[in-house]
């Protein structure tokens, strides 16, 4: 088939759009350029394409440039075009899913007992990374100012979304719950200031979801 200078133009425009613009994580790379009139292609040209498409995601494979022009050699390259970025980032990652501040709470201020929420509702389906890459795992960090714990940990998916089934429930709300059968009682409220002095020396309850890149 016959292959224009403003087609092969738009191929590497379409792959310097994508060298310019990583997603969050990566780092942007340098550009192509453009072939000027009376240009002949060559392999090195083709290769050039397909090396800046390798680099852009490195599961991108092509097939032996032939000596004519094949439309499959167009073909992979305008697939590699639409993947676009993958697994450009290798490090580990940290994202605060949220943090809550000691309080005192009590069914006499009209908080139910439980103040936890299923984990899945909270990340299931977060984006956390770039599609693209199978392989990675998340983990869900508890810090109240020590050591973070481990409380729950699963897979991200091939679209950098979180999958999470398990039964794990976090806070909505941290601190000490007081139940009192009278509330206008003097040693409810005893309770209640009792609790107040052991929320002060608390520390802000974190939440971090740590992903990790490497299986």
């Amino acid at each position: 088939m016959a292959f224009t200078r403003n087609a092969w133009n738009a191929i590497i425009q379409q792959v310097n759009e994508l060298a310019t613009n990583p997603p969050a994580g990566c780092n942007p790379l340098a550009t192509l350029e453009l072939v000027g009139p009376k240009h002949k292609w060559s392999k090195g040209d083709i290769g050039a394409v397909q090396a800046k498409l390798m680099a852009i995601c490195n599961t991108n494979t092509f097939a032996a440039v032939p000596e004519k022009w094949r439309q499959s050699t167009i073909d992979e390259i305008n697939a590699a075009i639409a993947r676009g970025w993958c697994n450009c980032n290798d490090e580990d990652y940290d994202m605060i899913l949220s943090q809550l501040q000691p309080v005192v709470s009590s069914n006499c201020y009209g908080d139910p007992v439980d103040g936890t929420m299923p984990l899945s509702e909270a990340i299931n389906g977060l984006s956390v990374a770039e599609a693209g890459f199978s392989g990675r795992t998340w983990q869900l960090l508890q810090d109240t100012g020590g050591e973070p714990q481990s409380v729950a940990s699963g897979a991200i998916d091939c679209w950098g979304k979180i999958i999470y089934t398990g039964s794990v429930r976090i806070a909505i709300r941290y601190g000490v719950y007081v139940y009192c059968a009278n509330c206008e009682e003097p040693a409810c409220q005893e309770a209640l200031d009792n609790a107040q002095d052991v929320v002060d020396g608390m520390g802000v309850l974190t939440y971090t979801l740590h992903r990790v890149w490497s299986a």
